[in-house]
């Protein structure tokens, strides 16, 4: 790694461009601080280091080429680069149905319910990520139901539009007595925009929550239905999915 050098056109002897001049306590070494340093193999070109400071960065490479131990010519080229923040680890979202849980704790895919025709049915799905085993209230979710037997979009349930303070964060959607919980309100955040969403998927940040009240018909007698929920969070690791049927 060498130093880089002035853009404007070069005259006299070689290397006919002079290098740049740093600011007050900058060099090379500048380029990638922490331990170990920056180093290129001379064999492999591989370069490594563990730098310690975020930022952008930029160095040039120098490749000479000899013949008979004698220089003939050489390479330069700029490499750019960018240090970023540890990567965070987001966990696939978790998806429950009105808080049911199995033996073992985990979230039941099944809601299993005895109604009478004409009857009222309303229940709560609630979507959310955590980040290093620790619920989070600021990961972005994506998230799509999809069904072939069930009126999805005439049994939602529109949430409330509120406006309340929840810690640094105001609030704009909530669901009253959630979860058949009496005084139980829900508040979350709904992005409208989807900019860079996948197609079908609704964007919360943090938790999402859903309800639906549902009527039960005569044919609907002894019958079971069935809900797609896809959804996924994203991190510096790619996609992290969870699908469930319930």
């Amino acid at each position: 790694m060498v130093q880089l050098m002035e853009i404007h056109s070069g005259t006299g002897a070689y290397p006919f461009y002079p290098t740049c001049i740093y600011a007050a306590g900058y060099s090379l070494t500048s380029l990638g601080p922490g331990t170990p340093p920056f180093t290129i193999n001379s064999v492999t070109g591989e370069i490594s280091g563990s730098p310690a400071i975020i930022g952008n960065f930029v160095f040039a490479v120098r490749v000479e080429e000899y013949r008979n131990g004698v220089k003939i010519g050489e390479v330069r080229r700029d490499v750019q680069y960018a240090v970023e923040p540890l990567c965070t680890t987001v966990t696939p979202p978790f998806i429950s149905i009105n808080n049911d849980v199995d033996s073992s704790g985990i979230s039941s895919d099944t809601l299993s319910i005895i109604i009478n025709v004409k009857d009222s049915l309303c229940f709560d799905l609630e979507f959310g990520v955590s980040q290093n085993g620790i619920i989070n209230d600021t990961s972005k979710m994506f998230l799509k139901l999809t069904s072939n037997n069930f009126d999805l979009t005439g049994s939602f349930v529109q949430p409330n539009a509120d406006t309340v303070s929840v810690g640094s964060n105001n609030t704009f959607l909530s669901y009253y007595n959630w979860e058949n919980i009496s005084g139980d309100t829900v508040f979350f955040n709904l992005d409208t925009n989807n900019t860079g969403v996948d197609s079908g998927y609704i964007e919360f940040t943090g938790f999402g929550y859903f309800r639906y009240c549902w009527q039960a018909p005569c044919e609907s007698f002894d019958s079971t239905f069935n809900i797609l929920v896809d959804a996924y969070s994203k991190d510096c690791s790619g996609i992290n999915r969870s699908q469930k049927n319930i």
